[in-house]
């Protein structure tokens, strides 16, 4: 008797550790994204795939699918994400970065987390309609993350929806703004902005800051300086050769980061695609020529250090804001 009742509260311990709300980790990824039960990162796997490998559906069994339930979330304009699965939880966010925890069995509302970012567009009216299109959340260690039009980003408990810590990671002031999700890995939550098309003076960048203490961990510039001694890394000197002109003083150079990033834990590289540049006339530009590193680049650092590994630039002396922030598949 004795035996079986602690034989029963072993067993709940297990499960109770393995089912932990939010439980994503390196390992799980690798182990269990190729069964397709969850939905571990927005793109599925470290391959940033995009693709299930579920066959329950079919093309013998789809035309008998039906409703089983909804879920009428308060969002007037809409859901432009992909949802996280972990574990029977859906963690989705809308417009003004609301973040939803949805119970998948039966479409009940486990908690909403609001930072409030309506009350930030009375004095920033500016922000309004990137406010409206938030694409969505990661899910880490426990921990669910957000990000908002006016800067921050955000840790959550995945349990309970309550706030870890918040970091201000980005400025309103020198034209930046998010509205792409952050993305995870290694311990680690990663974030990019936009901004590359303010009349004010800013350089896109890729931040790494600790999943656990929001620690920032690394900061990398997409785009030069123009003062020579804040191109303190390697990149950022060969990538000052490669301008020309005032572009870098009175605009900035732009090439931000605003949507989509792909960690791969097996080379330890973090992937991310950069934007054009708000004068986006080449001759303009850079009148005596050069690459304007790194702008329309996919760009590869080291996920642990953010130290500069490789790029290519999909556009040369790109003029037609040709991004290339499109998704990342390995």
């Amino acid at each position: 008797m004795h035996e079986r009742i602690l034989t029963a509260i072993c067993t709940l311990a297990v499960a109770t550790a393995t089912f932990a709300q939010g439980d994503v980790t390196n390992e799980r990824v690798l182990a269990e994204a190729a069964s397709g039960e969850n939905w571990f990162l927005k793109g599925g796997d470290f391959r940033g795939t995009h693709y299930s490998p579920l066959t329950q559906v079919n093309a013998d069994n789809v035309n008998t699918l039906g409703l089983a339930w909804a879920a009428d979330l308060p969002i007037p304009d809409g859901i432009s994400t992909t949802p996280i699965v972990v574990d029977g939880v859906i963690y989705l966010s809308g417009a003004y970065s609301v973040v939803f925890a949805v119970d998948a069995s039966n479409g009940e509302v486990l908690w909403t987390f609001d930072p409030d970012v309506r009350s930030v567009l009375a004095e920033r009216p500016e922000l309004s309609w990137i406010s409206r299109v938030n694409r969505g959340v990661a899910v880490w260690d426990g921990k669910v993350f957000a990000t908002t039009s006016d800067c921050r980003l955000i840790s959550l408990d995945a349990a309970t929806g309550k706030e870890n810590w918040t970091k201000q990671t980005c400025d309103n002031d020198l034209g930046y703004s998010i509205s792409d999700s952050p993305y995870v890995g290694g311990d680690k939550v990663f974030v990019g902005n936009a901004g590359s098309e303010s009349e004010i003076n800013n350089r896109g960048y890729v931040s790494a800051y600790n999943a656990t203490s929001g620690e920032l961990e690394w900061r990398f510039f997409i785009v030069p300086s123009h003062i020579p001694a804040e191109n303190d890394t390697a990149a950022l000197k060969m990538a000052a050769k490669t301008w020309s002109g005032d572009t870098l003083e009175k605009v900035g150079g732009g090439g931000n980061s605003w949507n989509e990033m792909t960690y791969d834990p097996i080379s330890n590289q973090l992937f991310f695609g950069t934007s054009g540049s708000n004068r986006y006339n080449y001759v303009d530009r850079s009148p005596d020529g050069g690459d304007n590193l790194f702008l329309s680049s996919i760009v590869a650092v080291n996920a642990e250090t953010g130290e500069y590994n490789w790029h290519y630039q999909t556009v040369d002396k790109d003029s037609w804001d040709y991004n290339a922030t499109m998704n990342i598949v390995l």
